[in-house]
């Protein structure tokens, strides 16, 4: 029972690492993104502006398409896989009957 009490603590803080770090990721966001827009718009120097809007959506692009590759290639399952995951199904229905 201990060890369960364990598991489910270390769970929690693990949770709690991952807001915190998520809460730290986004401040840092909003500093580096939101203040510069805020301060060019306040300047008026549109140009600025729009040097920056065009380069985070360059940077967005990029991200997403290597995030895109990186989900859908762990996504594919090799030939072995799927021949491994059949032959555990089969065993397992063999012990149902």
């Amino acid at each position: 029972m201990a060890d369960k009490n364990k598991m489910k603590f270390f769970k929690y803080v693990g949770y709690l690492l991952l807001f915190i770090i998520i809460f730290i990721w986004l401040w840092m966001f909003l500093i580096f993104f939101f203040v510069p827009i805020f301060d060019y718009i306040k300047k008026g120097d549109y140009e600025s502006l729009s040097f920056l809007i065009v380069v985070s959506g360059i940077v967005t692009i990029i991200i997403g398409y290597w995030f895109k590759l990186w989900v859908s290639g762990r996504a594919n399952a090799s030939p072995y896989i799927i021949e491994y995951y059949q032959y555990i199904r089969e065993n397992i229905c063999q012990k149902k009957k």
